[in-house]
């Protein structure tokens, strides 16, 4: 029996004390093995800002925040001392007398439940080597352990343990314990509760006081008790923490409970961007790249992100939603919106909803639903025809017609939604009634191909087929395409990127990244304000009419697809941009409340409404080189500036219609009500 017992724990010993011999002559390999602690970088959690600088949420593989030794109150890190390492200030590393207690332990016991290690060697065991319960490797990590407490001082150790230990529910180190458990930084913690901390790491999950208080408060009082037995703290001190009641909450997370389909478009550009493919050539070297640095870099991120703005945007389409739809949440398929919202001076984009519940799903219909945008994409033919010769005065012929496609043995013949036809019709009129044929006329006579290169000029991107349906908008686009292709008119033709993410920092503080507002000319100063002010048309006496606003300048356009499927209105005034989408995921039929004007119009009007306050009001800016006049129903120019019985147009300089003194009255019914 001696034997059995005496011999292992000889051997062990003689082991250890070889080992001690070791710390004087590390292996070569050691030098590596150290490097992990000199450069000491690990995994912490990344957070992301709304534009006060108030926290929207964190991204984490290792919920990790660090810590500054400075300024944690002493008592914190002498409880951690006085329960793991009691010989910490004394020892090289090993604490030879704690060695031997751990040995005859577990010799007695038959058992090797009790290690030992040191704060030093702890580090060492949970950072570069395994976790196996082997002498040999008790061996390894003892000269490790030797080896780190003549690269680092005893304080940098101390951090270092303090910010990886892992302290159960998710959290590692100390500053994630304290938010985790006591809903407050780590140098904020009292006595007790830093107590209660220092005795997690011996069992995290059997520990955590959420789920087991008895056994965490069990084990704070040992805490104490061994913290009073090292003269750390006072009898006083002592009693006051063993009998203060804790108080277990969570730091509130907001990660995905404000704007977050917002959030996960900020999520979906951050892995792009932070990758090695965009980040080098623009001169800027990371230690990780992509995920990685975003899960693990600690990085600080601030998006345009706006609270009020978000309320507003929610509210509204709820409300849109519920109007049309006051069953839905009972009936499948389910009605969803989305609307999508931005700053035209900054492309800050103020607003961002993908649906009607995001925790119902995450797909986000502003920007990953590929959709039919019918007559809003109208503005982009006009807008191609004004650089063609047009002006918004041009008569273009309301009238049947049909054309013959060969690619597919068919023949096209547009029709107007109300079946009707005008014969001939100013363009600004055919804007601002949707007439269909007018638009495919238009886009045939200029050209399929030139209106396409025009939609890539706005920032286009999706598939645009090259067939003459495009011109009423066959082809597929999400919302967040046409707000930016739309920025172009109240901008002076020069479309502005969205931007959500603002600017990136490392965990130093560092600015890594500043995303840069991004501009492009896609047409003349002239022709967007033309454009401009055919889209105000569409709101005053179009199919617009309700999105006016009173008292502020509004200019938009609205869109229904084939089957009334789609929904869309895209509007502006001179500072804030929006746009508005309705429908079912499957494509189903909206009935007659699904056109744009009744089912996206009301929305944008109710969020416009709600944030006007925010911005000043003001007129559209008028480029150099645009003239206005008035203009009979047949085109024909009544004379410079606004004129009785006719209709205000802008014109650029030296396009004006012939002037032809007004000889009839103005035929009445030529802006009839649209509102429906």
């Amino acid at each position: 029996m001696l034997n059995r017992f005496f011999i292992p724990w000889f051997i062990g010993a003689s082991l250890f004390i070889a080992a001690g011999k070791l710390c004087f002559a590390a292996p070569p390999d050691v030098g590596a093995a150290l490097d992990k602690f000199t450069d000491y970088r690990p995994p912490l959690t990344t957070t992301v800002y709304d534009k006060d600088g108030r926290v929207l949420a964190y991204f984490f593989r290792q919920n990790r925040f660090p810590i500054v030794m400075d300024q944690l109150p002493s008592y914190l890190k002498q409880a951690f001392i006085a329960t793991e390492d009691s010989a910490f200030y004394i020892h090289d590393g090993v604490d030879p007398k704690a060695v031997f207690r751990s040995f005859s332990n577990n010799v007695r016991t038959g058992t090797r439940q009790q290690g030992g290690s040191t704060i030093t060697q702890q580090l060492v065991k949970t950072m570069v080597l395994s976790s196996d319960k082997t002498y040999f490797r008790k061996i390894e990590e003892a000269v490790l352990a030797c080896q780190l407490e003549k690269r680092l001082s005893k304080e940098q150790i101390l951090s270092i343990y303090l910010n990886e230990i892992y302290m159960g529910a998710g959290a590692y180190g100390v500053e994630a314990a304290a938010r985790t458990y006591f809903n407050k930084p780590a140098h904020a913690l009292s006595l007790a509760e830093a107590a209660l901390l220092a005795g997690l790491p011996k069992a995290p999950s059997r520990l955590n006081p959420h789920q087991a208080p008895d056994k965490a408060k069990e084990r704070q009082r040992y805490v104490l008790d061994r913290m009073l037995a090292d003269h750390f703290i006072t009898t006083q001190q002592h009693r006051q923490a063993w009998e203060e009641h804790l108080i277990y909450m969570r730091m509130p997370d907001p990660t995905w409970k404000t704007g977050s389909y917002y959030l996960a478009e900020v999520q979906r550009w951050l892995e792009t961007h932070l990758s090695r493919e965009h980040l080098n050539p623009q001169g800027i070297f990371l230690s990780q790249y992509g995920k990685d640095a975003l899960y693990e870099g600690g990085l600080h991120i601030y998006t345009a992100f706006d609270p009020v703005f978000h309320q507003a945007a929610r509210d509204a389409l709820a409300q849109g939603l519920t109007q049309l739809a006051p069953d839905r949440d009972r009936n499948r398929p389910r009605l969803q919106g989305a609307l999508f919202s931005m700053d035209l001076h900054s492309g800050e984009v103020k607003a961002l909803i993908g649906g009607d519940d995001y925790h119902y799903t995450q797909f986000n219909r502003a920007t990953q639903a590929r959709r039919q945008s019918g007559s809003l994409f109208k503005p982009i033919v006009f807008s191609t025809a004004l650089a063609y010769g047009y002006t918004a005065a041009s008569p273009v012929m309301d009238a049947p017609f049909s054309i013959y496609l060969s690619a597919t043995d068919e023949i096209w013949a547009p029709q107007n939604v109300s079946g009707e036809f005008t014969g001939p019709t100013l363009l600004c009129t055919a804007l601002a009634r949707s007439i269909n044929v007018v638009a495919a006329r238009v886009a045939l006579q200029v050209g399929i191909p030139k209106v396409i290169a025009q939609a890539r000029q706005m920032g286009i991107t999706s598939y645009l087929p090259q067939v003459p349906s495009i011109s009423l908008g066959a082809g597929e686009t999400t919302l967040m395409e046409m707000v930016r292709a739309y920025s172009a008119f109240p901008r002076g033709g020069a479309i502005i990127q969205p931007r959500m993410v603002l600017s990136i920092y490392d965990r130093d503080g560092q600015r890594i990244l500043h995303n840069r507002v991004q501009t492009k000319q896609a047409m003349s100063p002239q022709t967007a304000y033309i454009m401009t002010d055919m889209l105000k048309q569409c709101v005053e006496r179009g199919t617009g009419r309700r999105a006016r606003i009173k008292g502020l300048p509004v200019a938009g356009k609205t869109g229904t697809s084939n089957g009334i499927r789609d929904a869309w209105f895209v509007g502006f005034t001179p500072d804030l941009l929006t746009g508005v989408f309705m429908g079912f995921d499957d494509g189903s039929p909206m009935g007659e409340q699904g056109f744009g004007g009744r089912a996206a119009a009301p929305v944008w009007a109710a969020y416009h409404g709600a944030v006007a306050d925010r911005y000043k009001s003001k007129e559209f800016e008028i480029p150099e080189n645009i003239v206005f006049g008035t203009v009979f129903h047949d085109g024909t120019f009544m004379g410079p500036g606004w004129r009785e019985n006719g209709i205000t147009l802008a014109f650029e300089k030296g396009t004006e219609p012939k002037y032809v003194p007004p000889s009839h009255a103005w035929p009445p019914g030529l802006y009839p009500d649209l509102s429906d």
